[in-house]
């Protein structure tokens, strides 16, 4: 069992969290560290990891099951760039998809 995987999820949790908190500085950071995080490979499957790891904070399970369900939204197959002049988000890898089903 890699370690990698679980080092990502539980900075994902921590991030996730901290998209909670009542100051903006730390909230700004979160949401930075997630979409950064977001564009590396194995981000879904994390998620997913977190999510179905037993004792996961209530709080931080329902923000990473919000932020898988987008994640998948926009990636699954994704159409036109979020924004004019962006370029349209990677696809999530077909490896990924196989293990997501």
């Amino acid at each position: 069992r890699g370690g990698g995987g679980s080092v990502m999820a539980a900075q994902l949790a921590q991030a996730l969290a901290a998209t909670t908190a009542p100051h903006a500085e730390p909230r700004r950071q979160a949401e930075e560290y997630l979409k950064q995080a977001a564009l590396q490979p194995g981000y879904c499957l994390n998620l997913l990891q977190l999510l179905a790891t037993p004792g996961t904070d209530e709080t931080v399970a329902q923000c990473g099951a919000v932020a898988f369900k987008n994640f998948v939204k926009k990636r699954w197959a994704p159409g036109e760039p979020e924004g004019v002049g962006q370029a349209p988000l990677p696809a999530i890898p077909e490896a990924e998809k196989d293990q997501v089903k």
